[in-house]
């Protein structure tokens, strides 16, 4: 009987993502290394595995969801007004600010809009200053997010979203930047808005013979550079990842 690996596939927008992976039972003879040294089964490992899942997870909520223009915002506290005394009580802040948001919406937007947002809520570590970053989309006049928030604080606008703009390294910043402390226990890296499309995943056992060091796309996609990834996962099974991309969007990228 031939064996086979679990083959994930991701479709986000013009863009497909693969994750090759091999589990306990599926290695076999075409030339593939089994399971590593124990040494690999490290609490620090799945960590680092997990937080990168969590990262691209977001990354991927963020192309799904909003698009050109879209706005990416710092929310900060007043130097002298009254400051949250810790990220809990900053999330109900932003909270009750989301549920003004949509308060505004009710009686300004169309029946039926969607108020789709994604926030997260940071304390610098030189500083000890708490602070949110959110990503919202544009159809809510600026003066209003401002007047919204201004019973806490002040709104900063950062460089809006655009066409190939890189989602990865500003969920990377949103979960992993060693510049903010650690969340409290039990708290959320982010928090998403109900209703917010949601990536898809189909997984197929492929047979073994089939994995290629360096695949090759299939018709109408080439491998994006630098995308291409061989290696062993956290629990020493090879594995291998890649994305690639619609030929008729190349040029556009």
């Amino acid at each position: 009987m031939v064996r086979g690996y679990l083959m994930a596939v991701t479709d986000i927008n013009d863009e497909r993502h693969i994750v090759k992976t091999y589990s306990s039972g599926m290695i076999n003879n075409h030339g593939l290394k089994g399971r590593a040294k124990k040494s690999a089964e490290t609490a620090d490992k799945v960590k680092k595995h997990n937080q990168k899942v969590s990262i691209q997870n977001l990354c991927w909520l963020m192309q799904l969801n909003f698009e050109e223009g879209d706005y990416n915002l710092s929310l900060h506290y007043c130097a002298n007004g009254d400051r949250p005394l810790d990220e809990w009580q900053a999330q109900k802040n932003v909270a009750a600010f989301c549920k003004d948001l949509k308060k505004w919406c009710k009686q300004n937007m169309p029946d039926g809009y969607s108020l789709d947002y994604l926030y997260c809520t940071h304390t610098t570590t030189a500083r000890g200053a708490i602070h949110h970053h959110m990503i919202l989309r544009k159809d809510i006049p600026l003066h209003v997010i401002q007047q919204l928030w201004a019973k806490w604080g002040s709104v900063s606008v950062g460089r809006s979203l655009y066409r190939g703009y890189d989602y990865y390294t500003l969920a990377w910043y949103w979960i992993a930047d060693p510049k903010h402390e650690p969340h409290p226990k039990g708290m959320r890296s982010y928090i998403p808005s109900h209703g917010l499309k949601r990536p898809v995943t189909v997984r197929e056992i492929v047979p073994a013979k089939t994995w290629r060091i360096n695949p090759k796309a299939p018709k109408g996609w080439r491998i994006k550079e630098d995308t291409l990834y061989n290696g062993v996962d956290v629990y020493g099974y090879p594995y291998q990842s890649y994305t690639m991309i619609k030929i008729s969007d190349v040029k556009r990228i």
